[in-house]
């Protein structure tokens, strides 16, 4: 299964744009929210439609984002979460995989089928849920996952551990440097924690704010300092900023930082640092012609 999907995310970086008729788009938001993708930063509106790749920032202050993909699974990111969007058809050999990395923060996931229900991948975790709801948690601190309804196959990068299946009602969680439990149902205080939007049953809206012309207001890029936990996390999501924001590592003062941090960001090199073009050679001149002598 890891090995599956990293080569479905690996294909993903490989296709970019082409993707583009099986945009997810923002179908309920309750708050700020900033979308960055390689066309620039803009701020999320209801109707947006995101193309591959994009980075997604709910603000702390705001209640709920929610994404649909074209086949009825959607994503709830709660206040603070930072997810991006993963590209959901990828070949005739690969199926649907409809994907969201979720770096920090909680997401509720909703798939409508097994084949089709989104791919959810978290530092370190990669959920493959079944028809039915799973929430997953990401922070620095503690990693959870919890199969509210249906059931969902994990696999711990982190671990030695086969992937599992965590059948519904049951919680899987993984803090500091503990080995991962599995408990029966989720302990109250981590329930407590759960976004309260998460506990309404909101509807589909895909189909009622696809037909809606809307880019976003444009927005600062963000700096570095706002991206850099995307820039440190795991090497193949690096490989996708690499593939999609070389226009934005152009802006000077990010440019600046990736060169003073270019020992943690080699990926970066070529194109922040590209190697001095090749000195021009003149083509040789012609020898005399045979039989001619060289006058002086």
């Amino acid at each position: 299964m890891i090995s599956a999907l990293l080569r479905i995310l690996a294909c993903a970086v490989a296709m970019g744009p082409a993707l583009a008729a099986a945009q997810v788009v923002v179908s309920i938001l309750d708050g700020e929210a900033r979308v960055v993708h390689a066309r620039g930063s803009f701020a999320a509106v209801e109707g947006l439609k995101l193309p591959p790749a994009s980075i997604v920032n709910l603000d702390a202050k705001a209640v709920l984002l929610r994404l649909e993909w074209p086949d009825g699974s959607a994503a709830d990111l709660g206040p603070g979460t930072h997810a991006m969007v993963l590209p959901d058809k990828l070949s005739e050999k690969a199926g649907k995989a409809p994907g969201l990395y979720v770096l920090r923060g909680f997401v509720k996931v909703s798939g409508r089928a097994p084949a089709t229900a989104p791919v959810v991948l978290a530092p370190g975790l990669e959920i493959a849920p079944s028809a039915g709801v799973v929430v997953v948690q990401a922070t620095p601190e503690r990693s959870a996952v919890f199969a509210e309804s249906g059931s969902a196959m994990l696999a711990d990068r982190l671990g030695k551990a086969a992937p599992q299946s965590l059948p519904a009602g049951q919680f899987w969680s993984r803090g500091g440097g503990a080995s991962a439990t599995v408990q029966p149902r989720p302990p109250g205080d981590w329930l407590a924690q759960i976004p309260r939007a998460f506990r309404d049953t909101l509807p589909l809206r895909r189909a009622v704010v696809l037909a809606r012309n809307v880019t976003g207001k444009p927005l600062p890029l963000p700096g570095y300092a706002e991206l850099r936990d995307w820039l440190y996390t795991e090497p193949l999501v690096r490989r996708v900023l690499v593939t999609q924001f070389t226009a934005w590592a152009q802006e000077p003062s990010i440019k600046s930082a990736l060169i003073t941090n270019i020992n943690d960001h080699r990926e970066w090199g070529p194109i922040v640092l590209p190697p001095p073009p090749l000195p021009k050679t003149e083509p040789p001149r012609p020898g005399p012609a045979s039989g001619q002598r060289n006058v002086p």
